[in-house]
C-alpha cells in the first residue's frame, strides 16, 4: 500500500513498543495500521521473522529478511582488556559481567541485579548506561546497595568510551523478558564478547554456540543457571568477531536498494 506515492518499509526491530501507551489495545492497533500501510516488512533473520508472523500473521505476505550489521571498526578498539580494566579499577583475574546501554525497566536490569546478588561467586557485575527514570535508577541502587561486586557507572557513554566497558568484560548480559532484535548483542559480538540472553527472535539467529549462551525465558531459573554456566565456558574473541563479520550493513543496504527499485 502507498500513501500519496510514498513507499513505506517497516523494519520490525521490536514486536511492540517498549514504552507502551496507557490506552488498552492502542499499541496493537497501531502495529496493525503500520502493517496495513507498509509495502514491505523487514525482519533481522528467520527466527525473528517467525516470531513476527506468529504475533502478526498479516506480515507474512510482505516479509523480507535483512541483516543487522556489525559495528567492528565503527567504534575505537585501541585498548586491550588489561588497559581497559585498569581504567575501571578491575583486577585481571575477575570474571566481569556487563550490562550496557539505556537502563530501562523492560530490559530487566533489576532481575539481573537480583539474580547476581544471590550468587556467592566473586564475579563482578558492571552496569554502564544512562537511566531516564530516576525512580528506576533509585530502585537499582537500592538493589545493589551493600554488595561491592556490583559496580554502577551511570550516564551516557560516549563512542570512544564504549571500548573501556566492552573490553573490560568477559560476558555481556542481555536479560530482557521479550526481544525481537538486539543491537546490544551485535555490539557485544563486534567487540568479540559472548552474550547471555533469552532464546528468542534475532538472538536465535545470530548467537551461535561459539558466541554465547541462550536460556529459555519460560525457565524461572534460566538466567541464574546461565550466569553460572557461562563462567565455565571459554570463548575466542577472534572467532566471535569473525562470526559478527558475516552480518553487514552493506548487505542490508543492498536489500533496501532492491526493495526501493
Amino acid at each position: 500500500m502507498r500513501v500519496r506515492g510514498v513507499r513505506i518499509i517497516w523494519i520490525a526491530h521490536n514486536l511492540m513498543p517498549h514504552d507502551r501507551t496507557s490506552v488498552p489495545g492502542l499499541d496493537v492497533a497501531a502495529r496493525h495500521w503500520v502493517l496495513l500501510l507498509s509495502h514491505r516488512v523487514l525482519a533481522h533473520g528467520p527466527c525473528a521473522a517467525r516470531h513476527l508472523v506468529q504475533r502478526f500473521p498479516s506480515a507474512a505476505r510482505k516479509l523480507e529478511l535483512i541483516p543487522h550489521g556489525h559495528w567492528i571498526d565503527r567504534y575505537p578498539q585501541t585498548l586491550d582488556a588489561q588497559q581497559a580494566r585498569q581504567q575501571l579499577g578491575l583486577a585481571k583475574t575477575e570474571h566481569v559481567l556487563l550490562f550496557i546501554g539505556a537502563c530501562k525497566s523492560y530490559k530487566q536490569l533489576h532481575l539481573l541485579v537480583e539474580e547476581f546478588r544471590r550468587t556467592s561467586v566473586s564475579d563482578r557485575l558492571l552496569v554502564a548506561g544512562k537511566f531516564q527514570d530516576p525512580v528506576y535508577e533509585q530502585h537499582i541502587r537500592e538493589l545493589a546497595e551493600g554488595d561491592p561486586r556490583v559496580m554502577l557507572r551511570t550516564g551516557f557513554i560516549d563512542d570512544d568510551q564504549l571500548q573501556v566497558y566492552l573490553k573490560s568484560c568477559d560476558v555481556v548480559v542481555v536479560p530482557y523478558r521479550e526481544i525481537l532484535t538486539s543491537g546490544t548483542a551485535m555490539l557485544a559480538m563486534s567487540f568479540g564478547r559472548p552474550v547471555v540472553s533469552i532464546r528468542a527472535g534475532f538472538l536465535e539467529d545470530v548467537i551461535s554456540e561459539d558466541a554465547g549462551l541462550l536460556y529459555s525465558v519460560e525457565d524461572p531459573e534460566g538466567l541464574t543457571r546461565a550466569l553460572q554456566a557461562i563462567r565455565q565456558r571459554r570463548f575466542d574473541e577472534a572467532r566471535i568477531k569473525q562470526h559478527a563479520h558475516s552480518y553487514t550493513f552493506e548487505d542490508a543496504a543492498r536489500v533496501l536498494g532492491r526493495l526501493l527499485h
